[in-house]
């Protein structure tokens, strides 16, 4: 049964990760990257799958690239969480893999922790995994430079590797590439200098052989038709 969205909705697709659903693959939540200060108006269709609702968005353009985001929804726990009243906490470690990026405060889906030295966020995985990548949205409204330095790691069984390091304040979101090899079921965020808030991170697991020829064979097809029809 299709059922189409009562209104498309408009996309500022800054270059910046955006998630969607992706139902060729995973049928579930996929990435696209760098789309290009454009805006996209975006038409949707509602596949309803038994108690399942799978929300299919339609840009246009190539969406091979699907990726599950590993944190989502995973448990959460973090050094500190910033006060506020007793009938309305802020700052809690699980608003981190909500799903929601807003960037801003009182959206309620921002951690936040109490100190300005000593700060971690941490989040476990599933099981354990090759991780390729780590995005985490920032704090847009104020503050976005308590984020530089922050140090993301990958571990399991309490031993962590360093997958990389924020080296400067970004207005919506990054994606930062670990280093080949890394492994593990649980990522956390240290911070050393300043308060830790985390808007959402988001987890990306390393493509393996089969997935990456896969893709590769996609891309070769999408040449080659491209090619058919300038012919």
């Amino acid at each position: 049964m299709l059922t189409t969205c009562q209104k498309a909705e408009q996309l500022r697709a800054e270059p910046f990760i955006r998630s969607l659903l992706c139902l060729e693959k995973y049928g579930t939540e996929i990435s696209l990257f760098n789309v290009g200060p454009r805006t996209f108006n975006i038409s949707c269709l509602l596949v309803k799958m038994g108690l399942t609702t799978v929300l299919v968005t339609l840009l246009g353009i190539h969406l091979a690239s699907c990726q599950v985001d590993l944190a989502l929804k995973r448990p959460t726990k973090q050094s500190s969480t910033y006060g506020g009243c007793p009938c309305r906490p802020n700052g809690q470690s699980d608003r981190a893999v909500d799903g929601k990026t807003s960037g801003y405060w009182n959206h309620d889906t921002c951690t936040h922790t109490k100190y300005r030295t000593g700060n971690w966020w941490q989040v476990t995985l599933d099981k354990v995994y090759k991780i390729d990548a780590v995005t985490i949205f920032n704090r847009r409204d104020c503050c976005g430079d308590r984020i530089v330095g922050a140090q993301i790691w990958v571990g399991k069984d309490e031993q962590f590797k360093e997958c990389a390091t924020v080296t400067k304040n970004f207005p919506v979101s990054e994606r930062f590439k670990c280093k080949p090899g890394l492994e593990g079921n649980v990522v956390k965020i240290t911070q050393d200098k300043n308060i830790l808030t985390l808007c959402e991170v988001q987890v990306w697991e390393a493509k393996g052989d089969d997935e990456k020829e896969d893709e590769d064979k996609e891309d070769e097809e999408d040449k080659k038709d491209k090619k058919d029809k300038k012919d």
